[in-house]
């Protein structure tokens, strides 16, 4: 795993307690396609993991502006990605994504 390099996003300042010589964090906004593309230049894969969330009383409060920004931040980053070439691309979805709901 030595030749593996990790690029890790956050939006705010947030203290990231995970370290390692091949990881490195940068502050992004992914509702920018512009910077999704600077992130993504050299990538062979992508975990796609971000989100703009805040527990489920948040999801039930804000569904509109929540949905929408993370339908843009996901597309800004599948788009980037399609047009560099990258050659996996994996979705990770959030457990209040569907508050109410009594299945997994």
């Amino acid at each position: 795993m030595n030749n593996v390099n990790i690029i890790g996003t956050v939006y705010k300042n947030r203290n990231v307690e995970v370290s390692h010589p091949n990881l490195k964090i940068v502050k992004a906004d992914l509702m920018s396609l512009e910077k999704c593309k600077e992130l993504v230049k050299g990538v062979d894969a992508i975990i796609h993991c971000a989100a703009l969330s805040g527990g489920a009383k948040k999801q039930i409060d804000f569904k509109v502006e929540i949905v929408t920004k993370n339908v843009i931040m996901t597309m800004n980053i599948l788009e980037a990605a399609a047009l560099e070439s990258v050659s996996y691309f994996g979705f990770i979805g959030s457990s209040t994504m569907y508050p109410g709901v009594e299945y997994p």
